[in-house]
C-alpha cells in the first residue's frame, strides 16, 4: 500500500474570456386584440357630480308677412260659349248637351255705403278743381295768337261792328309804368277773379285772357241746366269796355255750347249778371249728350 501518491506534470483550466451570453429572444405578441363582454361603472349615490350639457341653436328664423291687409282683386268665371254633346255618335238624334256646376245667374252685393264726390264745377266751389290759362286768348281764326283751352282751339266770337277784334297781340303799357303783361287770378270758396294789369292794343281792339276751365268734365244731357254769375269791375285809364265769353266744351270732340257772349256798349263796371241756360243742342245743332 502506497501511503501517499503524488502526480507529476501540469494541468490547465479552460476559462471563458467573458461570462456574458449573447442571444436573442422574442415575445409572440398579436398585432391586435379584441375583448368581448360587458363592463359596469359603479357610480356612488353620494359625492358625485353630474355635468349637464347645454345645447345652443346656431340660428333660427320665422317668416313674417309685411302687412295684414288684403289686396282687392277681381275674379271671373271662364264660361265656354258652347259644349260638345256627350255622345258624338248620337249627335244627330240628340244634339243637345248640358253643363253642370255653373250657376244660371249670380248676384253681387255691396256691404258698405258709397258716396259721389261732387265735382267743384257742379258744386260752385272755386278754390280748387279749376285750371287757369294765364295768357292772351284769341276767339277767332287769324292764328296770330295760338292758344288752346282744354286741348282745343276756342270758338270764334263775332266781333262788334267797327272793332279791330282780338287777333292782335296785346302790348305792354310801358307808358303807364308796366314792364310786362301780367295775367292774374285769385280764388276763394265762392268766386274766381281773373285780371290783368293795364295793357295797350290797337284802336278798338279787344284782348281776352286769362281764362279758366274746370279740371274735370261732367256728363251733361239735354234739358240739364247750367248757371253762373259774373261781373266786370275793372275800368282802365282810358275807360275799358267789358267783353266776356263763356262756353261749354265737349272733351271728346271739341264741340262747344255758347253760354254767354257779352260786349258792353259803354265803359265801366257791369254789376253782377246771372246766366242760366237749359241745354238742348250744341253750336253745331247736335243734341247735348256727353262730357263737358
Amino acid at each position: 500500500m502506497i501511503s501517499t501518491s503524488r502526480g507529476s506534470g501540469t494541468s490547465v483550466l479552460d476559462y471563458l474570456s467573458s461570462s456574458t451570453a449573447v442571444a436573442t429572444s422574442a415575445f409572440e405578441t398579436p398585432t391586435d386584440s379584441n375583448a368581448s363582454g360587458s363592463s359596469t361603472l359603479d357610480v356612488p349615490a353620494a359625492h358625485s357630480t353630474v355635468t349637464t350639457l347645454n345645447s345652443t341653436a346656431t340660428s333660427s328664423s320665422r317668416s313674417i308677412l309685411p302687412a295684414n291687409s288684403a289686396t282687392s282683386v277681381t275674379s271671373a268665371l271662364d264660361y265656354l260659349t258652347s259644349t260638345a254633346v256627350t255622345d258624338p255618335s248620337d249627335r244627330w238624334s240628340d244634339p243637345s248637351s248640358t253643363t253642370t256646376g255653373i250657376p244660371s245667374n249670380s248676384s253681387a252685393s255691396v256691404t258698405t255705403a258709397s258716396a259721389l264726390d261732387t265735382l267743384n264745377f257742379a258744386g260752385g266751389t272755386f278754390n280748387s278743381g279749376w285750371d287757369i290759362i294765364a295768357s292772351q286768348i284769341e276767339l277767332g281764326g287769324s292764328g296770330s295768337i295760338n292758344t288752346q283751352i282744354g286741348g282745343y282751339a276756342p270758338p270764334t266770337d263775332a266781333e262788334p261792328v267797327g272793332s279791330a277784334g282780338d287777333g292782335n297781340a296785346a302790348q305792354v303799357a310801358t307808358s303807364l309804368g308796366n314792364s310786362s303783361i301780367d295775367f292774374n287770378y285769385s280764388a276763394s270758396a265762392s268766386s274766381m277773379t281773373l285780371s290783368t294789369n293795364e295793357i295797350q292794343t290797337v284802336s278798338k281792339g279787344i284782348v281776352h285772357g286769362p281764362a279758366m276751365i274746370s279740371s274735370d268734365a261732367i256728363w251733361l244731357n239735354s234739358a240739364d241746366v247750367v248757371s253762373f254769375d259774373w261781373e266786370f269791375t275793372g275800368v282802365g285809364s282810358a275807360g275799358d269796355y267789358a267783353d266776356v265769353y263763356a262756353y261749354l266744351l265737349n272733351t271728346n270732340d271739341g264741340s262747344t255750347v255758347e253760354l254767354t257772349d257779352y260786349t258792353a256798349s259803354s265803359s265801366g263796371g257791369t254789376g253782377t249778371i246771372s246766366v242760366s241756360q237749359t241745354l238742348s243742342n250744341d253750336d253745331n245743332g247736335n243734341a247735348i249728350d256727353g262730357l263737358y
